[in-house]
């Protein structure tokens, strides 16, 4: 070969080295480029998952906000945390157990929230949970949520694997605690701490019904002392008012007594009088009867004044004024009894004399 060729070998060579060198550069180049995006990719896919959760989380925590603060009663407030719950955590089954705790032990009866085709297992699982178990271990977490075997609550064969305690009220000896069911491979940790942090809302919710419930029946006991005292109220200015009566009644009696008792006094003095007048009147006419002029005169006047009728009458409106002013002592009498002070002892009665005063 002649030294020309060999150069330009020599040269062919040098450019197939510089080209290979550049070709690796090219592809080291574009898999760290192709990296950079897949990471890139990643890392916005990741924060689209981050942001879906986040959008669940506020959709999640605003729409409990609404269910439970817009309710009547304590029972209302549970139903919609657990249907709003068990919407969030969206592979799960929910059974709520309500405990009552005595000397006696722990009365247990459970509500079951799920779907049609997983109800039987979910009571089937409830039925069979050791509820004394589930409550020690509520209590030695210091009443926090906390995620459960369901070989710990005494349960090896199960349809669901796991059971998210969550306590959610303690009333007196009423204990709650919801338990939502999993299967081994379904647990969701973020969602399941935004569900703990829900429980403090819960519990400022049940609070304040309890607060406004307790503040309502003390309302209500207000209401109803005040109306007692009210009625109070109204027979004290009754029995005042009466009272007053009673004075003002035995004042009029004693006012009325006086005079009826002197009028009375008069009225057998005027009868006396017109007795002895009535007998004088009646020698008249024997005084007169030698004196034909003075008997004439008597006579006369003896017709024209009609005393015969003055006699007769003047007797009867006697006895019926005197009979008026006796019913009126007899009121008087009655009023001055009606009106008489009350004393703790007792004294006689008279029953015909009452009889006969309201005849």
């Amino acid at each position: 070969m002649s030294a020309e060729l060999e150069k330009q070998v020599a040269r062919l060579q040098r450019s197939l080295e510089r080209e290979k060198k550049a070709r690796k550069q090219a592809e080291e180049l574009l898999e760290q480029k192709s990296l950079e995006i897949y990471q890139s990719s990643e890392e916005l896919k990741h924060k689209f998952d981050e942001a879906d959760l986040k959008q669940a989380q506020l959709s999640y925590l605003t729409g409990l906000s609404a269910d439970i603060w817009h309710v009547d009663t304590i029972t209302e407030i549970v139903q919609a945390y657990l249907r709003r719950t068990r919407e969030f955590l969206h592979k799960s089954e929910c059974v709520l157990f309500q405990l009552e705790k005595s000397e006696q032990g722990i009365a247990s009866k459970f509500n079951v929230y799920s779907e049609a085709e997983m109800f039987e297992k979910s009571c089937s699982y409830a039925e069979t949970l050791d509820v004394e178990i589930l409550v020690n271990s509520a209590e030695s977490a210091g009443m926090e949520s906390q995620i459960l075997d369901s070989s710990a609550l005494g349960i090896d064969d199960s349809d669901f694997g796991y059971c998210f305690a969550l306590p959610m009220f303690s009333i007196k000896d009423s204990l709650g605690i919801a338990c939502f069911l999993y299967k081994s491979d379904e647990i969701d940790v973020f969602k399941l701490q935004t569900v703990e942090s829900s429980r403090a809302m819960l519990t400022l919710a049940i609070q304040r019904k309890t607060a406004a419930t307790s503040l309502q029946k003390r309302y209500q006991e207000l209401k109803q002392a005040y109306e007692q005292i009210d009625d109070a109220q109204k027979q004290l200015v009754q029995s005042e008012k009466m009272a007053s009566l009673g004075q003002l009644a035995a004042g009029v009696a004693h006012e009325i007594n006086n005079p009826v008792g002197f009028i009375l006094s008069n009225y057998e003095t005027l009868a006396d009088y017109v007795s002895s007048l009535d007998e004088l009147l009646t020698m008249f006419p024997a005084l007169l009867e030698n004196n034909a002029e003075g008997k004439a005169k008597l006579d006369e006047t003896w017709d024209e004044l009609d005393i015969e009728f003055i006699r007769q009458d003047i007797g009867d409106l006697l006895g019926a004024s005197q009979g008026g002013l006796k019913r009126i002592k007899e009121i008087v009498s009655g009023l001055k009894s009606f009106s008489h002070a009350d004393t703790k002892e007792y004294s006689a009665l008279n029953l015909n004399e009452c009889v006969e005063e309201f005849n």
